[in-house]
């Protein structure tokens, strides 16, 4: 059987991913589960007002860097990227000082880093969209960190993807891919105002996910089926992801 992927991302995000796919001879299909709108920050931080920065996603790091001037030549924090797609963005801006990836995504995996080693006293900043990641910022705060969060994206719902769901639904190995607790929950909510009986099919079918933190939400929501959590958050773990499951339901695929 060949699997077919369910591509959660935002739109302006799916296509890369989608390419990648193609090329490994997969099918996917987008449906957005959330929107992506740029928020301008209510004051402009200085670059060296802090001594980390931490980046939950490419987002964060785009809408980041059009507020912001460039950084000053005496500029000596550390860049911390949640995930390989954000480390790319980091280094696309030409950015310095960006730490080694952590082992995990989530908070655990996060505080392991050096930078985090002495966190009495250091001050932190957290770029990312409306909420997310409180139980990083509260772990440092509790370990005498000073954390401030800069808010420069929102998320919404998407509209439910009516045309694409028929065909998703007739796939021979549908697998849905969520890259977010934010986007499982928009996803959800935009699926419980469809037909009960399709909640009740897609709460059985596979996922797969950047994080245990999502796999966890996911159970709780209610899926039943398998959950697939990729060793990072880059395509190309994706598409191995699909690959192995593939290879697990009786075919490869070069």
């Amino acid at each position: 059987m060949t699997p077919t992927l369910l591509n959660t991302r935002p739109k302006h995000q799916a296509w890369c991913l989608n390419q990648a796919l193609l090329e490994a001879g997969f099918v996917s299909l987008d449906c957005p589960s959330l929107q992506i709108q740029a928020q301008t920050l209510s004051q402009q931080p200085a670059w060296n007002d802090y001594d980390v920065w931490v980046f939950v996603s490419r987002n964060a790091v785009s809408y980041f860097a059009q507020q912001m001037p460039s950084l000053p030549a005496s500029f000596q924090a550390s860049l911390v990227a949640v995930g390989d797609a954000t480390a790319q963005a980091i280094e696309q801006q030409g950015w310095p000082n960006l730490a080694p990836l952590p082992s995990t995504f989530d908070s655990e995996g996060m505080l392991n880093l050096a930078v985090f080693a002495k966190p009495n006293g250091l001050r932190v900043a957290i770029v990312r969209g409306d909420g997310g990641r409180e139980h990083l910022a509260q772990s440092l705060i509790e370990q005498g960190a000073q954390v401030e969060f800069f808010e420069v994206y929102q998320r919404q719902a998407a509209p439910f993807c009516q045309s694409i769901w028929p065909i998703f639904k007739q796939a021979e190995a549908p697998v849905i891919l969520f890259t977010s607790v934010s986007s499982l929950e928009a996803f959800c909510q935009s699926l419980s105002a469809q037909n009960p009986a399709d909640q009740a099919w897609c709460f059985r079918q596979t996922l797969i996910v950047f994080s245990e933190r999502i796999q966890n939400a996911a159970r709780k929501l209610g899926f039943s089926g398998s959950i697939l959590v990729t060793p990072t958050s880059s395509d190309a773990a994706i598409v191995d992801t699909l690959q192995r499951y593939a290879t697990s339901l009786g075919e490869s695929y070069e």
